[in-house]
């Protein structure tokens, strides 16, 4: 466990950058002219999971896309399926905001942005985990699958088929949720 912690420590300043790109993307699914930034949002997040080591790819969906991504090389362990996503809510008025909605800031400990505690930030906390494990350990101590979609803010209208569609594939003994 060591060498994992280390390994964060020695990375969170690369960890933190990664906040901050995902965060600068306004991946607002309630707005049709973001739609694109929502795509982008998705394949971003996949493209991260495959640098970290797993299997990553975009799933189409009626609506907007999701990112599947997995690490299955742990016989007999259990698997635990995350779920998250990474669009965000619309920006609101501007004049409450002390900073722009998409230009992350650091103030003390916390990362000041939309999206980053609803749900970017926990999306990468469960990536940053991984990498950390297969680049110290070269393995899970778990089988892994991650669902991360982009249209939690607009009620989730393709995840049940999306999940309908995939039971098999999105089998697993556990799943994990982190709210803000």
């Amino acid at each position: 466990m060591q060498a994992v912690v280390g390994f964060l420590r020695a990375a969170r300043g690369e960890h933190l950058e990664w906040n901050r790109t995902l965060c600068r993307i306004p991946s607002i699914s309630t707005k049709p002219e973001h739609k694109a930034d929502v795509r982008t949002a998705v394949e971003w997040t996949r493209d991260l999971c495959m640098r970290s080591g797993l299997r990553a790819e975009v799933c189409e969906t009626s609506g907007h896309p999701l990112v599947y991504a997995e690490w299955l090389n742990a016989p007999g362990a259990p698997t635990f399926l995350v779920y998250g996503h990474v669009d965000v809510q619309p920006t609101g008025d501007l004049k409450l905001w002390d900073a722009e909605p998409f230009e992350p800031v650091v103030k003390g400990d916390w990362l000041i942005c939309r999206g980053s505690a609803d749900d970017k930030g926990q999306v990468l906390l469960y990536v940053r985990a991984a990498a950390a494990w297969l680049a110290t350990r070269k393995k899970l101590p778990i089988n892994l699958k991650l669902l991360i979609e982009g249209e939690e803010e607009i009620g989730s209208p393709s995840l049940a088929p999306f999940i309908q569609a995939n039971r098999e594939r999105l089998k697993c003994d556990g799943i994990l949720i982190s709210r803000p």
